[in-house]
């Protein structure tokens, strides 16, 4: 299977919605369509709320540059240039499919259906950004399995210029055979004898943008946990604990992040589930901890929450979940 490298606009939260940072950093060329309508629309790529048969919709720039691959399954390595004007890796995504003509308009009338595209209007206007007319074609161009990407951890590998410096277009370029991507310590960094510049770094997201996708979330499982085990045994917010369950001999806490990747859902909610769990104003009974997110598990996710119960004896575990999703297993 061929690969490509293909260009992302600049997005500091992850491509998990919309910044405003290609019009006021000015990181585009004067006529792009970023810069002038201040936002790309693979600003959603990694906005994993929303799932439609178990696909992840997008849109790829260098893929809409041409019609030549309508129907294909490609690997695409993503790169952007970043505030510093390096070009950095930021994730590979195996066996991505280009959407057809009758792909584009199923995908839009199932993300108008689920509220998606209402909902990409409303980040942009929280941005004072305006936001067109968002067509069948603008908006999504592309499809992937969320266990299909891979993330680079921060800061983002910067890509050696020699190799790269004619990358600047939203054009689909064919990787070499023999490239290989930067090399990274044992701790998943690029090996560098200065700290990378932190306009690589990820900032978090908004909390407006969160706070929506963590609703969303939340809403969609407190109803999916009620049909399962009544509304009697199902509690939202019950100090301050995204949602809990108490049914028969299970006390579940469960406790929501809406990132993209497990990494981050983890590294964010972990502190939280242990406080919540064990602070000693609070209740000592839950014996079940569950982290969900709309992030795809890992080999290395279940390998460090394996450690952790073994190791500390947590009752901790992750599952995945998306808005569209059926109740995850692990909760029935």
């Amino acid at each position: 299977m061929k690969r490509y490298f293909a260009r992302l606009c600049w997005n500091s939260c992850g491509w998990q919605g919309p910044t405003r940072e290609v019009k006021d950093l000015k990181l585009e060329q004067p006529k792009s369509y970023a810069l002038s309508q201040g936002f790309g629309h693979e600003e959603w790529l990694f906005d994993f709320t929303n799932s439609i048969d178990g696909y992840q919709y997008g849109f790829l720039q260098p893929v809409h540059s041409s019609d030549a691959h309508d129907g294909e399954i490609l690997d695409v390595i993503l790169y952007t240039i970043a505030p510093s004007r390096e070009r950095v890796l930021v994730a590979k995504i195996s066996r991505l499919e280009v959407l057809t003509k009758e792909q584009q308009s199923y995908a839009f009338e199932m993300n108008t259906k689920n509220g998606r595209i209402e909902r990409m209007r409303s980040d942009l206007k929280n941005l004072d950004v305006d936001p067109g007319p968002l067509g069948i074609g603008d908006l999504f161009n592309i499809r992937f399995h969320k266990t299909s990407v891979s993330f680079q951890e921060q800061p983002y590998p910067e890509l050696p210029s020699r190799d790269f410096k004619n990358l600047k277009r939203y054009d689909l370029y064919e990787v070499p055979n023999d490239w290989q991507p930067p090399k990274t310590d044992s701790n998943g960094h690029e090996k560098a004898e200065l700290p990378l510049s932190r306009s690589h770094m990820r900032k978090t997201v908004n909390s407006t943008m969160v706070d929506d996708r963590h609703l969303q979330l939340q809403k969609a499982l407190y109803k999916l946990l009620q049909k399962q085990h009544g509304s009697r045994s199902v509690f939202c917010e019950r100090q301050q604990i995204d949602l809990s369950v108490r049914s028969g001999s299970r006390n579940m806490l469960i406790e929501i992040k809406p990132y993209p990747d497990v990494r981050q859902v983890l590294r964010e909610a972990l502190g939280q589930v242990i406080e919540y769990a064990h602070w000693p104003t609070r209740m000592h009974d839950f014996d079940e901890l569950v982290i969900v997110g709309p992030a795809a598990e890992t080999v290395a996710s279940r390998k460090y929450l394996e450690l952790l119960r073994k190791k500390y004896k947590l009752p901790i575990s992750y599952c995945t979940f998306s808005v569209g999703d059926p109740l995850p297993k692990m909760l029935m």
